[in-house]
């Protein structure tokens, strides 16, 4: 059940990132029965709040940020520290893509002060989250919130993404965003254009889509 949990959970997130949002969701909703019969709050928690992408792609974004809540409500008190840091951090996203800047704020803080020293845990071989890669979650989340301090975490996580195409897509195509809101457009487009080279070579529809908008406004 554990590895079924980790299996659809995984597809579920490809789904969505390829823009097949009802496969998605009922991908989700495979890995939550099946983290629900292997007994993994932990499981149960990230398989729910992943699910939340599915709404805020969709423009659900209330139903987001609930759907999130409900993630850490179910999974009980207790969490891997490294599972309650994610799941923090994607609250903090869901509030920022609300507009609640004081909420994503707060739970900012709570995921730098539950990040645990080390970024990986054995029992949760499918989540990373070294500095640098919290910082970026940092970054893009003041970001949306139209906060020119993203651009510090930002330019730090951007030297340790090598390796990471979509995470440094999605880093560059953050950049673009506070770039062009401080008008400094020609470096926006820059950096739209090699978020973009990245999303190709990724295959990403999520990102794709993103890169477009952001580049028909520069």
């Amino acid at each position: 059940a554990a590895a079924l949990t980790e299996a659809a959970t995984l597809a579920g997130w490809q789904a969505v990132d390829l823009g097949n949002y009802v496969q998605s969701w009922k991908l989700h909703e495979t890995a939550k029965s099946a983290a629900r019969e292997a007994g993994s709050p932990a499981l149960l928690a990230h398989a729910t709040a992943q699910q939340a992408y599915v709404l805020l792609d969709l423009g659900r974004v209330q139903e987001a940020v609930q759907q999130v809540e409900h993630a850490r409500a179910e999974a009980g008190g207790w969490l891997p520290p490294l599972m309650d840091t994610w799941l923090h951090a994607a609250q903090a996203e869901a509030h920022a893509a609300a507009d609640e800047g004081a909420a994503c704020r707060a739970a900012l803080d709570r995921a730098d002060a539950a990040r645990p020293r080390d970024p990986a845990d054995p029992a949760l071989p499918f989540l990373f989250l070294a500095g640098p890669h919290l910082d970026r979650w940092r970054g893009n989340c003041l970001a949306t919130l139209g906060a020119d301090e993203a651009l510090q975490d930002l330019t730090a996580a951007l030297d340790a993404m090598d390796g990471f195409n979509r995470a440094e897509a999605g880093v560059r195509c953050d950049l673009a965003v506070v770039l062009q809101r401080r008008g400094e457009l020609e470096e926006a487009r820059r950096q739209a254009g090699l978020a973009q080279e990245l999303a190709l070579v990724t295959h990403s529809e999520r990102q794709r889509r993103r890169i477009e908008n952001i580049l028909q406004t520069v």
